[in-house]
């Protein structure tokens, strides 16, 4: 996948939002849009404590404040991802990327609960 293009001309201020550190970590990912009922292939660019940014290999139409549904892969290789690996998401920022690809900026709704069972997996 290649990397977004933003429409608009964003400055380093305006693209870098997060408070909490990032951690580039290119990984699939997979996206439940419950509206469409529908899954979503995808790609992680960054993640941090509180969110991510990712690429969806298609256009989607999604607005800040949109809840959507999320899974990433743990390893490169884990090719299945079940219900219980998704986390409620929130939209925050959505750009039209190359190639008919959307790229999403998202917060994890519940960040202190994912942060506390990512560390219990990882144990």
């Amino acid at each position: 996948m290649g990397r977004a293009v933003p429409t608009g001309n964003l400055s380093m201020d305006q693209d870098e939002r997060r408070i909490h550190e990032r951690v580039s970590l290119t990984r699939p990912c997979k996206l439940y849009d419950p509206r469409l009922r529908k899954y979503l292939p995808g790609l992680t660019w960054n993640v941090s404590s509180s969110g991510a940014f990712l690429e969806v290999n298609r256009p989607l139409a999604v607005s800040p404040g949109d809840h959507l549904f999320l899974g990433i892969a743990m390893t490169r290789r884990q090719g299945i991802l079940t219900s219980n690996d998704m986390l409620e998401v929130e939209i925050l920022r959505s750009m039209q990327a190359t190639g008919d690809r959307t790229a999403l900026a998202v917060r994890f709704v519940n960040a202190r609960e994912s942060a506390v069972t990512a560390r219990s997996a990882a144990a």
